[in-house]
This record gives structure tokens, C-alpha cells and sequence, in this order.
């Protein structure tokens, strides 16, 4: 399925995902990691192909999934930092700055406030409050983004 997605195949990428989802489903449980991993891949497949409404839904299953599965995780950043991205590409700016805050707290939570993952929440953040106009609060997490890179 990444192969196919890489080369822009997305249809084909979505049948592998959801057949393996299926098949995760029955062997592993709806529950499992693994099956929230296969929603977060599918999640990422229909926000290339702008279908954010979709995108949003796998994305939040996954979340639900990994949230249960690890309490406090990096792959629960990911969908957190992916579903701001989706929510913000979608024009739901409230819920994308939801998302994104959530992610830079466990981001932080995971690695404190010097680290490259967390500069990426940071930027996130200073991405959406440039586009809501709040020019402050944009320089603000953009400068923490730089400090936090630097070390």
C-alpha cells in the first residue's frame, strides 16, 4: 500500500489498506495497535486525495485506538499533529488548534520542551496563528520552534 501511495496510486493504495484493515480486524481485534495504525495509514491516504472528511474519520479511529493502547505515545502525536493538519486544510481552524495543542502537549510530556519533534508542534502551531491572524501568538511558537531545534 506505501508503494502504490508514493506513486500516486491512491485508489489502489485505499484497497490494500482497507483489505489489510479487514483482515488486522479478524486477526488482531478491533482494538489492536495494529488496526489503529491501518486507520492512521488510511487516515493520511484520503488527505493526499483531499477527501478530508474521510481523512478525519480514519484519523480519529486511530487516535482512539493508540490513545487506549499507549496512554502517552509518540504515534498518538502523529495523529494528533496530522488531524490539526486535516482539520486546518478542511477550514475548521478551532478544532485544528485543538488537535495541535494536544499534540504539543504530549510532545513535550514525552520529550520537554527542547526537541525537534516538539519544534514541529511548535511550527504547527505557528502556522495556524499566522492564517487566524494572530501575529503575537505566530511569532511566539515560532520562536520557541527555533529554540527548541537549536538544542
Amino acid at each position: 500500500g506505501l508503494k502504490l501511495a508514493e506513486n500516486k496510486k491512491l485508489e489502489e493504495a485505499l484497497a490494500k489498506f482497507q483489505s489489510s484493515l479487514s483482515m488486522r480486524v479478524n486477526i488482531f481485534g478491533k482494538a489492536a495497535s495494529e488496526v489503529g495504525d491501518t486507520y492512521y495509514q488510511i487516515g493520511r491516504l484520503f488527505c493526499q486525495a483531499k477527501k478530508y472528511p474521510k481523512s478525519i474519520e480514519a484519523l480519529e479511529r486511530a487516535l482512539i485506538i493508540r490513545e487506549k493502547a499507549f496512554k502517552v505515545n509518540v504515534k498518538i502525536v502523529d495523529c494528533l499533529n496530522d488531524l490539526g493538519f486535516v482539520c486546518k486544510q478542511a477550514g475548521n481552524l478551532d478544532a485544528s488548534q485543538e488537535y495541535y495543542k494536544k499534540g504539543q502537549k504530549m510532545s513535550e510530556q514525552i520529550f520537554g520542551t527542547l526537541h525537534p519533534e516538539v519544534a514541529i508542534c511548535y511550527c504547527n502551531l505557528g502556522n495556524l496563528y499566522s492564517q487566524l491572524n494572530k501575529p503575537v501568538l505566530s511569532a511566539e511558537y515560532h520562536q520557541k520552534a527555533l529554540h527548541a531545534r537549536r538544542k
